[in-house]
């Protein structure tokens, strides 16, 4: 074994088990030591994965992953080129070697001029991982993002980890201070210590240096200067093939084989996720709130007291590393819960950055409003109107709510110039529909500039117009095949459904156009949840000022009202609007809303064990139906004179009524309630002694919920199959289904109605069967579940008994 073997500033020293950088020791695990050696021993040449594990650990049998961490480790100390992968294979030292039997005078330092950092760099490290290796593979990576996202500060990161791979030198040049696009060439040609000179351009002179050179050339802030950086960066790595260009900016340069990567922001804890201690903790946003905290207050530590709060400031700042440490900065003077309440006013919040820093890094506003002033007049109008979305927004909207006089091209290519910027971002939900959306602190500043160029009403009400004719196109089609696809839109818009409600009930000539939206939307809140929403914003659009009319839109809304109060078991107020509802269809001659209200009072009766009344009531519905001459509803009240049939123990005649409202739910194609009156037929089937037919009938309409994605249907289905698992002798899964209908009806807010004396014996059954604590556990588990899940567990099942 040779003494030492040097490679550009290193000297390995295998007797002492001893690493050098520039003649000091290197911190290296002693498993990362051993990998070394062994791929020096055999530099240039290939070493196998296994022959790595034999090596380094001997008869023991160790994880691939375990290899893939060493070589990382040793790749960020020696540059991610000294060791080149060969996919599926092994790995390959490739600096080149100088063995010896002494050491070596101390080794040149590679030259660099990158800033010192004082504070500790947090969050990233994947995706350094993914830079460095992509500075192997292009001349020029970008690094794009908003302002604040920490694009500069991982830069330097990313320069540091692959110094020892320019031997050359690393030059960093910060663009920021230049305001003269002709001045870019020569700021970068003084870093470098180049002169002008009178036989030759300044361009000229930095490209002759460079020419033969392994260099890395950072430039960083080139937002405000991209034709001119883009010019030189082309010129550089055209006439010095081994030179590399990192660069920091808010939108791509532009030019042939750049590959620009949007920095992404810190993770942080998602709305609605759980926020104790533990769940928070390991968020890199928390992290780096925590750290810079501890700097501003050094007593400050993350409690369970404070893990929601600072869970929802991170969640609310998106992650922007920049606005992270102005509010933890704020700890001096006040509490995690006081910086949380005052976010509404994140831009007098959130200032005091750091002296040193340009004036624009010092507080968020300044870092925004930087943004916002360097648009051009047209992308600063669509971005103040974008801003009234809440959630998001399709190319559709944002067309319809930038105005009459773009067209959805116009408004394509200045959304094209504001994803450039970083200020909106693009997503794909299912069906493979683009949204967009911008980060909630452009979005709160865009809003202030909307405000301030007196364009908040026009575009809040075109807002509204857009979203009440969306749900009233969405409705018709929440029937059919295509439902899912129009749930899962939905799904989407809900927050933009809820800020046009809001609007509608700022100005009462908006009021009708409110009852319009809960009229449209009601069945999906019913079908989707959670109905104690969908009941407010009934309530609220019924007790506007303008919203009392005598009309179609609020007689449809009584109704929504109702239906909503019946399905969370709120029967005497459902019979209330019922009643209300009633006597408006009368009165504008509606018999479709007629035979609605009256279906909905029936129920309600029947719900208070008064079957006979309600009997009466659901047979005065089918009267109005069958005199219309019309099949519209006409199932759904079927489904319901069979429910009360049912109730009153004449299954007999309860199975013609469902299966009379199947025939039909299947003429106008209504999957949701198709799969509903299957799952009645199972229970029927099921209390009649017909266990094949009843999982038959189930195993259709547990398909049907699982392509149609509603989960009214979903849940009934669940509680069905539940009640059959148990009957077959399926005990733990019938606990298991019991506990994820319970879940997801608690979740929805449906109030599940006590089972019959059947259902109950056979749960009964199956509790003695399994035990009572197994029974419990398994109900338990079941009640982890998601909707998804669950669905997809009950239709295995019976797609199994098949």
């Amino acid at each position: 074994m040779t003494n030492v073997y040097r490679f550009g500033p290193f000297e390995l020293q295998p007797k002492q088990r001893r690493l050098l950088n520039d003649g000091q020791p290197v911190e290296l695990g002693h498993r990362a030591f051993d990998v070394l050696l062994v791929l020096v021993e055999r530099a240039g040449q290939l070493v196998t994965k296994d022959q790595l594990l034999g090596l380094v650990w001997p008869g023991v049998v160790v994880e691939e992953n375990n290899l893939q961490v060493q070589v990382s480790t040793l790749r960020k100390i020696l540059g991610t080129t000294a060791i080149a992968t060969t996919a599926g294979r092994g790995y390959c030292f490739t600096l080149e070697l100088t063995p010896g039997s002494e050491s070596s005078s101390r080794p040149v330092t590679p030259r660099h001029n990158l800033p010192s950092q004082l504070t500790s760099f947090i969050g990233h490290e994947v995706d350094l991982e993914e830079y460095a290796a992509l500075l192997e593979q292009t001349r020029l990576l970008t690094l794009t993002g908003i302002g604040g996202c920490g694009k500069t500060r991982l830069a330097v990161e990313l320069a540091e980890r692959v110094l020892q791979s320019f031997p050359e030198g690393v030059w960093y040049v910060d663009l920021a201070p230049l305001l003269d696009a002709e001045r870019v060439a020569l700021t970068v040609a003084t870093m470098l210590g180049i002169r002008e000179e009178s036989d030759r351009s300044i361009v000229d002179a930095l490209c002759a240096r460079l020419a033969g050179q392994c260099a890395l050339l950072v430039l960083d802030n080139c937002e405000h200067l991209v034709a001119a950086c883009a010019a030189l960066v082309q010129q550089v790595i055209i006439c010095a093939p081994r030179v590399r260009v990192l660069a920091g900016s808010r939108e791509g340069l532009g030019i042939p084989g750049e590959r620009a990567m949007t920095v992404r922001s810190l993770s942080f804890p998602p709305s609605g996720a759980k926020r104790g201690l533990r769940a928070v903790e390991g968020y890199e946003a928390v992290q780096l709130f925590a750290d810079r905290a501890q700097l501003a207050a050094p007593k400050f530590s993350l409690t369970h007291d404070t893990a929601d709060a600072l869970a929802e400031i991170c969640q609310r700042l998106d992650g922007i590393p920049l606005a992270i440490e102005l509010a933890a900065a704020r700890v001096k003077i006040l509490s995690v819960e006081e910086i949380r309440t005052r976010l509404d006013d994140r831009f007098r919040l959130l200032t005091g950055g750091s002296r040193t820093a340009m004036g624009r890094q010092q507080t968020l506003l300044a870092t925004i409003q930087w943004s916002y002033e360097h648009l051009g007049t047209d992308q600063q109008q669509l971005l103040r109107r974008l801003s009234v979305f809440v959630g998001g927004w399709t190319l559709e909207g944002a067309a319809r709510v930038a105005g009459e006089r773009l067209d959805e091209y116009a408004v394509l290519d200045l959304l094209g110039r504001l994803v450039d910027q970083s200020l909106v971002k693009t997503y794909h939900v299912e069906g493979d529909a683009t949204r967009y959306s911008m980060p909630e602190t452009v979005r709160h500043y865009s809003q202030e500039k909307l405000k301030d160029a007196g364009e908040s009403d026009a575009t809040r009400e075109r807002h509204v117009e857009f979203y009440v004719a969306l749900a009233e196109r969405a409705e018709p089609a929440l029937v059919g095949w295509e439902q899912r696809t129009w749930v899962t839109r939905l799904n989407a818009e809900r927050e933009n459904f809820l800020a046009a409600h809001t609007w509608c009930g700022r100005s009462e000539k908006f009021a009708a156009a409110g009852l319009r939206l809960v009229a449209s939307l009601h069945g999906y809140f019913i079908d989707c949840g959670p109905l104690a929403l969908g009941r407010r914003l009934a309530v609220e659009a019924l007790a506007r000022t303008g919203a009392q009319h005598r009309d179609l839109a609020r007689c449809r809304v009584l109704g929504a009202a109702g239906k909503f109060s019946y399905f969370m078991g709120r029967y005497d107020e459902s019979r209330d609007y019922a009643e209300a509802c009633l006597t408006l269809a009368r009165e504008i001659d509606d018999e479709a809303r007629e035979a609605e209200a009256l279906r909905y009072l029936g129920m309600a009766e029947s719900a208070h064990g008064n079957t006979t009344m309600g009997g009466v009531r659901l047979q005065e519905a089918l009267a109005v139906l069958r005199r219309q001459g019309v099949k519209t509803g006409l199932a759904q009240v079927l489904n319901s004179l069979a429910g009360n049939e049912y109730d009153d123990g004449n299954f007999g005649q309860a199975e013609l009524f469902y299966q009379e409202a199947l025939v039909l739910d299947r003429e106008q194609g209504n999957l949701s309630c198709t799969a509903i009156n299957l799952g009645n037929l199972t229970e029927i089937s099921l209390r009649l002694g017909m266990g094949d037919r009843a999982r038959q009938m189930a195993t259709e309409g547990m398909a049907i919920v699982e392509q149609i994605g509603r989960k009214r249907a979903g849940v009934a289905l669940l509680d069905t199959v539940a009640t059959l698992a148990a009957s077959f002798g399926e005990l733990e899964l019938a606990a298991r289904l019991c506990g994820a209908n319970a879940a997801l009806a608690e979740e929805m807010g449906l109030r599940a109605a006590p089972p019959d004396d059947f259902t109950a014996s056979l749960l009964a059954k199956a509790r003695e069967g399994l035990g009572a604590a197994a029974f419990a556990a398994a109900e338990s588990a079941g009640r982890m579940l998601t909707y998804d899940e669950a669905i997809a567990e009950a239709r295995a099942w019976l797609e199994r008994r098949s």
